[in-house]
This record gives structure tokens, C-alpha cells and sequence, in this order.
């Protein structure tokens, strides 16, 4: 069974070159990214991202992440690392993976954490 983990996305505003609208949910698939993955991009992995609460008209969201192939390096899936969303080149969210007992219930948490 794959490995999943609980995280914290801030999606990239328009104005600021990401989407025009975040995804709603409920599951959501791309191009990840992750901060310590230094043989980015080749080979390149796609995450599943299935929401369990969003923040904000959509802004923000705390979801279950996973990676799409079983043959990932689910290694990368620990607390506090950090990953960037891609829709080709064009990224449209950063992420944090959380600590096992996290779960955000205001914005402000989202604000704090994800500082890029």
C-alpha cells in the first residue's frame, strides 16, 4: 500500500502566475516537486491530492497527499518537507507536509506555515 501523508497547500494566485481558480476537490493530480529531491526532474512524480478541508474560498487546503506510482520515493512523504505543485511549468501551489496530530481549523496556521 502506498504511503500517504497529511499536508497543508497554498495555491498560487492568478495575479501571481498560477491558477485561475484553485481545484475543488475532491481528488487532484499533478506534478510535484519536492524541496530535498535533488534529481528533479528526471525522473519527475506525480501526487494525488484528495482535499479534506479548504480555507479561504479555496485559497488554502489541508489534504491527503500520495504519490501516483507505487515505485516513488515515498521516503519524501515526512513531517515538515516541503514540495511545489506543477501544471507543466507553471507552478500553482506550495505545500508542507504536517505532523501527525496538525489539523489547522483558521487560516492563520496556513499563513505561518507555508512561508516561502
Amino acid at each position: 500500500m502506498a504511503k500517504s501523508a497529511k499536508a497543508l497547500i497554498s495555491w498560487v494566485p492568478a495575479t501571481k502566475g498560477g491558477r485561475q481558480q484553485p481545484p475543488v476537490g475532491p481528488s487532484y493530480s499533478t506534478v510535484v516537486r519536492f524541496d530535498e529531491d535533488k534529481t528533479w526532474s528526471n525522473p519527475a512524480w506525480s501526487v494525488v491530492v484528495d482535499f479534506i478541508k479548504s480555507f479561504e474560498g479555496g485559497r488554502y487546503t489541508y489534504a491527503k497527499v500520495r504519490f501516483l506510482a507505487q515505485d516513488a520515493p515515498q521516503k519524501l512523504l515526512h513531517a515538515d518537507s516541503r514540495f511545489q505543485l506543477y501544471e507543466g511549468r507553471r507552478m500553482v501551489a506550495t505545500g508542507l507536509i504536517t505532523r501527525r496530530n496538525m489539523r489547522p481549523n483558521k487560516s492563520a496556521h496556513f499563513e505561518t506555515s507555508l512561508l516561502h
